[in-house]
């Protein structure tokens, strides 16, 4: 038998790669010519969800005075989802189905990213609906505000369609064009928060995620593992005083199942999105950052119970101690008792709850 050599090996992979970004280049020229120009992309990434995906792709054909193109990714379906989405796009020639393993969120968004079309991008989650008219708006505020993004307000309802929680866009900034600096205001204030982490429910200028894609292998809480590195990208924010997006609280949602190793993206992106804000001095924003990441990082060591966990944990809990210290001057006395607190007491918590 012949014998392969180590670098003819490295060159044969080198070269099948350099093929297959040549098609893929190829096969998204292809896509764009017969999609022809439209305003907004629209990315759906979707796991079993057969009792809610029709009423989402609904909310969105039904939108008007807007061209678009509906990206949806399949993640390895189960159930009748990916059927449900071949009959969408067999009778709407804007639908595009793509069919993947079972690789998480992140994977499912990043392949729709790489064949729009669009010149905005807007994510929607497959259990969730679009409001009427809510397209137009956010299309005509992101043009007319010369803005990366436009950011719009949601309504957490129930899977009867009973509204649960408004969370609008704060009274002291409704359409006003935001800088990064009040983005990340308005991201450390508990009410809003949520609002200005989500991806959903915000419309992006299509350069911004040219290069920019979703942590792949993050499985929990992959829109604030992103989110440093998105708002990096966009100049300015028009924040929308409009109800654009229905988030359904669904008994299927990963953030309310049992707590497994993936849910460590949490504490993790938090982390992240601290050490970015040290970056920008802005120490304030980082400090809010950091006290929440250690509650995470607190509460899930009480709850790991596998080795591969274990080790994580600590690992965060290491770069929690270490921003901490790092953040300990601008802290007010009640924050650095919980800081002094955490670096003390927490290496000793950890050892006792999981011997390491």
């Amino acid at each position: 038998m012949q014998k392969v050599s180590a670098t003819h090996v490295v060159f044969r992979v080198e070269t099948m790669l350099y093929y297959w970004h040549i098609m893929s280049k190829q096969l998204l020229e292809k896509v764009k010519k017969t999609m022809g120009n439209v305003d907004i992309s629209v990315i759906i990434p979707v796991y079993n969800r057969e009792m809610y995906i029709s009423k989402c792709l609904d909310s969105i054909l039904s939108q008007k005075n807007v061209s678009m193109e509906i990206i949806i990714t399949d993640d390895g379906s189960t159930d009748s989802t990916l059927d449900i989405c071949k009959k969408y796009a067999d009778l709407n020639p804007n639908i595009r189905v793509i069919h993947q393993e079972n690789k998480g969120l992140a994977t499912s968004r990043n392949n729709a990213l790489n064949t729009v079309c669009g010149d905005f991008v807007t994510f929607i989650d497959s259990d969730d609906w679009i409001t009427e008219g809510a397209f137009e708006s956010m299309l005509k505020a992101i043009k007319e505000n010369n803005v990366d993004a436009v950011i719009g307000g949601f309504d957490r309802v129930r899977e009867d369609g009973r509204l649960m929680e408004r969370n609008a866009i704060p009274d002291d900034y409704k359409n006003q064009i935001v800088s990064e600096e009040m983005f990340w205001e308005l991201n450390s204030r508990k009410k809003s928060n949520y609002l200005f982490t989500v991806v959903w429910g915000k419309l992006f200028r299509q350069e911004i995620w040219k290069e920019l894609r979703f942590g792949e292998g993050i499985r929990f809480a992959e829109d604030e593992y992103v989110l440093p590195d998105l708002v990096k990208e966009c100049k300015a924010f028009f924040l929308l005083d409009q109800i654009v997006y229905n988030q359904t609280y669904s008994q299927g949602s990963l953030s309310r199942s049992e707590f497994d190793g993936n849910k460590l993206g949490s504490p993790e992106s938090k982390l992240k999105t601290c050490k970015y804000l040290i970056e920008k001095g802005l120490h304030e924003y980082a400090v809010e950052k950091w006290g929440i990441a250690v509650g995470e990082v607190i509460l899930m060591t009480k709850l790991v119970n596998d080795d591969e966990t274990k080790k994580k944990v600590k690992a965060l809990g290491k770069e929690a101690a270490k921003l901490g210290k790092s953040l300990a001057k601008y802290m007010d006395t009640k924050k650095k008792c919980k800081f002094l607190a955490f670096y003390i007491w927490y290496p000793i918590f950890r050892l006792i709850k999981t011997g390491r």
